[in-house]
């Protein structure tokens, strides 16, 4: 799905309604296609997520409530879709795993394994509860198009973009300093969440200087990829601990001692390559980005 980004001539009002009705009405296509297709299903949560930045970036150009509202709206329609997400997650975690493995015993136990989720898969997406879930989410996602259109929105764009953009920066600043003092699981994917809303915001941003905009988009999404992985095996290691049927298989304990080599090495690289992203303060960041598109429209 290609990226929608902010026209620099364009209103904030205009710019903000066409972009959160390009993803609403996006996800509804998805919705209405085969859903036995994962990817399908990916790709509706991906338009939640987009729309999610999207309003981190725009928060103050809103009346009081509706980010919230709009917020945790789009939040609740992207958890009824994780199960399934999480399943493919491991699917192509341990097919990554697969490939790069010299263990036979590890072998054999991860393509049982990658069976077993494939047919949890196929049941999910079979599972009459989703079919209903869908049509009842796109009948709400087509309200909500309407809702959209009659937003209020004020405010100059470069205030608002700047202060939108300098708050998710500041939070993954914060977390940055707080993984590398102590790089757990849940602050990792505290931190993933907020890198992906960066990365997303320099796309968005795009249009204000593309070839500055397009390197650090680049560089933020090789992180949030990195951090993206070792979510996985976060949520590998989990369904590895529950008590589900592996074919009779005994995990091997070879596979528990890769995953945590393979979690250290992400965690390292990411810490470092983070350093480099939130190379700026918060107030040098957003007086940055201010400029700059001030300068675009005109304003300076």
């Amino acid at each position: 799905m290609k990226h929608t980004v902010i026209q620099s001539q364009s209103s904030l009002e205009n710019n903000v309604k066409r972009i959160l009705l390009h993803y609403n009405n996006a996800a509804i296509d998805f919705l209405s296609r085969n859903l036995k297709n994962p990817e399908n299903v990916h790709q509706t949560r991906l338009c939640f997520k987009r729309i999610r930045s999207f309003l981190r970036l725009t928060q103050s150009a809103f009346a009081d409530g509706t980010y919230n509202e709009l917020n945790i709206y789009y939040r609740d329609k992207s958890r009824l879709l994780s199960s399934n997400r999480d399943i493919t997650a491991i699917i192509d975690i341990c097919q990554d795993m697969l490939i790069r493995s010299r263990s036979d015993s590890v072998k054999l136990f991860l393509k049982k394994y990658i069976l077993a989720q494939k047919r949890n898969r196929k049941e999910t997406t079979l599972n009459p509860d989703l079919q209903r879930t869908t049509q009842t989410m796109i009948k709400s996602l087509r309200e909500t198009a309407d809702k959209i259109n009659s937003l209020e929105i004020s405010g100059e764009t470069h205030e608002c973009l700047a202060f939108g953009e300098k708050k998710v920066y500041k939070k993954g600043l914060s977390l940055l300093e707080t993984v590398r003092e102590n790089p757990d699981d849940h602050m990792l994917h505290e931190w993933r969440k907020q890198v992906k809303y960066l990365w997303y915001h320099y796309v968005f941003l795009n249009s204000f200087w593309p070839g500055i905009m397009n390197a650090h988009a680049k560089q933020t999404q090789k992180l949030s990829q990195w951090l993206g992985k070792y979510n996985d095996y976060v949520i590998l290691e989990k369904g590895l601990n529950q008590p589900v049927v592996y074919n009779n298989s005994k995990k091997p304990a070879t596979l528990s001692r890769s995953i945590k080599r393979s979690k250290e090495k992400l965690a390292q690289e990411s810490i470092k390559l983070g350093q480099k992203i939130y190379l700026l303060s918060p107030f040098d960041f957003e007086r940055l980005m201010k400029d700059l598109i001030k300068l675009e429209k005109g304003k300076k």
